[in-house]
């Protein structure tokens, strides 16, 4: 992934992010996870490269966000996920 002038990674992941959970909230799992994929990386190139690695801790907890999309990669294709904390 390649950064362009603009958003650091640290803004792409969370906007990423921001949009996966609206997608999850409203059961588009797809989507979802692909959001939630895409946040990762921008999330671990700025851990990568060492930029605002400590802005990534303090607005969000990432972690979460790798085990939901794990949850969803498990699921079949149209179950719907028990207790969804989104």
């Amino acid at each position: 992934m390649t950064q362009v002038a603009g958003p650091s990674y640290v803004q792409q992941g969370v906007a990423l992010v921001t949009r996966a959970v609206e997608e999850d909230t409203a059961r588009n799992y797809e989507e979802a996870l692909e959001l939630y994929d895409r946040s990762i990386e921008c999330f671990f190139h700025a851990m990568k490269s060492k930029v605002e690695v400590s802005l990534i801790c303090t607005l969000l907890s990432p972690r979460k966000h790798i085990i939901r999309a794990e949850t969803l990669v498990q699921l079949p294709k149209y179950d719907l996920p028990l207790n969804h904390a989104y």
